[in-house]
């Protein structure tokens, strides 16, 4: 019988990229607006049991995720995490800023 903690972090079946960021990249995102890039994490590695946390905000940058690495791999849940950009986020894309259409000045939403 394997050790399932040996198992949970056994990296062997995952795209080459992932296994040298530690499960951390950027995904590139086509658009009408052009392409953007979404910071995702993948941790643990187990078939029957994954959870997807989804962030796109506001309010908040996404850091709060951060929690999840003490508490799912102490049970085995292989997680993703996803957060879409947020001006300020640690793990923004740069260039998405520029992509953001023009703000009504009375803060109603864009414009257009």
């Amino acid at each position: 019988m394997t050790d399932p903690a040996a198992s949970y972090f056994d990296t062997s079946t995952w795209d080459p990229r992932d296994r040298i960021s530690g499960g951390a990249r950027m995904v590139p995102i086509e658009t009408a607006r052009g392409t953007f890039r979404v910071w995702t994490k993948r941790v643990g590695t187990n078939p029957d049991l994954k959870v997807l946390l989804l962030h796109g905000g506001p309010g908040c940058s996404g850091e709060f995720f951060e929690c999840f690495d003490a508490w799912f791999p102490a049970a085995g849940i292989e997680y993703y995490s996803v957060r879409a950009h947020q001006p300020g986020d640690l793990r923004a894309d740069a260039g998405a800023e520029r992509a953001r259409p023009e703000r009504d000045p009375r803060g109603l939403g864009p414009l257009g």
